[in-house]
């Protein structure tokens, strides 16, 4: 933007757009930003928009900020209305040892509010001076007009030792030579060009997010943790049965009977076959042989899954107990390796299996 260009004259304490008043010097506009004398451009193509230069270069540069400083303070006092920025606060609270959380966000709506009273640089506040101090409600607030300079940290320091709310309205009109109602329309009714630099309601709305959140994830926790203490008796109460219970017990987790087992060729070898270290588990080869089976390759065909996943799971399951030096992991190697040799499991590296097919011989349909 060329800052000899001026979109507001100013004439006494009221500003003219350049429409409104006589081309050339006869509109009796001075510059709002240095006092020099201004003329009303014009233009004859229609297409052109009129608008104030210098009469002579100053070397003004504030008269563009200045004018739009002083357009959004007249039409405040003009309106005595003003759309307030929303409020927002979201919380989200995580408990690394239950992995609970919970995210709670609270949300006070922008509004319209009829100001009682428009005053401009008010110096009665120690040390600062505000754009605008207003009252609305019986309640003082204070905004701030920024074009191209916004409140720095000294200025908004100095505000919250006054105790007021403060908004600041960033001025970006779409035209570079714009109207008074542009300027109304910015001031008054838009949403997106402004923002509380200090509300006390903000801190209350984090505080009431954080507090319903904390309430929350405590609730959550009491959740994991009655999950947790289900799970343990529910475990207590697998490692009492015996291992027929056991083996009844996966059975009717696979859905299926030890007839229909038994009926399959080869069912005996593969569940219930003695491998090294199969003793580490404190139930019978079966059991722990059925549960891996059921866990990890019935109905899993195409799915792939690593030693130690199993070691995990029969350790979630049964009291593993090393009889020798990786005792688990042997036997555990020795029962994947025979499942792979019959054809049920493919090992495509170290540790790592494909399921090929179950034990009652279905293949992938691929």
């Amino acid at each position: 933007m060329d800052m000899l260009t001026v979109p507001f004259g100013l004439r006494g304490d009221e500003l003219f757009s350049p429409c409104d008043v006589k081309r050339g010097l006869s509109c009796n506009c001075t510059c709002p930003g240095c006092g020099a004398r201004l003329v009303a451009n014009h233009p004859k193509s229609p297409e052109r928009r009129k608008y104030f230069s210098h009469l002579a270069n100053t070397g003004c540069s504030t008269g563009y900020e200045s004018a739009l400083h002083l357009a959004a303070k007249q039409v405040l006092q003009k309106t005595k209305r003003v759309l307030v920025p929303s409020i927002s606060a979201t919380i989200t609270l995580y408990d690394k040892e239950t992995q609970a959380e919970a995210a709670v966000s609270k949300y006070i709506g922008e509004k319209e509010v009829a100001l009682e009273s428009v005053a401009q640089e008010v110096r009665e506040f120690s040390g600062v001076v505000p754009d605008i101090v207003a009252s609305a409600g019986g309640r003082l607030i204070l905004i701030e007009i920024a074009v191209t300079h916004f409140v720095d940290d000294e200025k908004l320091a100095k505000l919250k030792q006054l105790g007021h709310p403060v908004m600041e309205i960033y001025l970006d009109p779409e035209n570079a030579i714009p109207s008074m109602d542009e300027i109304e329309k910015l001031v008054t009714s838009s949403s997106h060009n402004r923002s509380w630099l200090i509300n006390s309601k903000c801190e209350r709305l984090y505080d009431a997010a954080r507090a319903e959140a904390e309430e929350e994830l405590g609730k959550a926790k009491e959740r994991v943790f009655l999950i947790r203490e289900k799970t343990k008796e529910n475990h207590e109460s697998y490692l009492r049965l015996t291992d027929s219970q056991k083996i009844a017990t996966e059975l009717d987790l696979l859905n299926s009977s030890l007839d229909e087992l038994v009926s399959l060729e080869d069912v005996k070898t593969v569940i219930g076959r003695r491998v090294t270290g199969d003793n580490s588990f404190g139930v019978s080869s079966r059991v722990w042989q059925l549960f891996v089976y059921r866990e990890f390759v019935h109905n899993n065909q195409g799915n792939d899954f690593h030693a130690d996943d199993v070691l995990d799971a029969i350790s979630g399951r049964f009291r593993v107990e090393s009889v020798f030096n990786e005792a688990p992991q042997i036997a555990i190697h020795y029962y994947l390796k025979f499942l792979s040799e019959k054809g049920m499991l493919e090992r495509s590296y170290a540790k790592s299996y494909s399921v090929v097919k179950d034990i009652t011989g279905n293949e992938l349909p691929f």
